[in-house]
């Protein structure tokens, strides 16, 4: 096989369980009447409670802008609320409200579909798994380097 098609079918491939992955996402999302992108902030902010802007964009893997405006409506929606940050004053952090944690318990419990779904990725062998990951980082690196 030619060395741009393997690059091709590599790209398509990792485009492919991405939106897989993003599909299960958003009709879990759906259901809890959010977006999927919302979905991962209430995830996110579960995680890592009281998380600044930047983190959440750093962690997401968004802009800050981009998290900005989902925040801005989350806390319209009464699913999350920004306070002054412990340590800065300047900085606004972010937390859960009850309503947003009860969404994201919800989303993410055992028996949701979403998570039922996800866990379907173990019976892959362990090995091959970490396999796999290490491959990820092997093509990060080659990607950043």
């Amino acid at each position: 096989m030619a060395s741009d098609e393997l690059l091709h079918e590599t790209m398509h491939s990792f485009r492919r369980v991405t939106g897989a992955l993003f599909d299960l996402l958003r009709e879990e999302a759906q259901k809890e009447g959010v977006t999927a992108v919302q979905l991962l902030v209430l995830r996110s902010l579960h995680q890592h409670p009281d998380a600044t802007l930047g983190c959440l964009a750093q962690e997401l893997l968004l802009s800050n802008s981009t998290v900005s405006g989902v925040i801005d409506r989350l806390v319209d929606a009464g699913l999350v609320q920004r306070n002054r940050a412990e340590g800065d004053r300047r900085q606004l952090a972010v937390s859960l409200t009850e309503e947003g944690a009860r969404i994201q318990r919800q989303a993410f419990s055992p028996s949701s579909s979403l998570m039922r779904k996800l866990h379907r990725i173990l019976d892959i062998p362990e090995e091959e798994l970490r396999h796999l990951l290490r491959i990820h980082d092997a093509i990060l690196n080659q990607i950043r380097g």
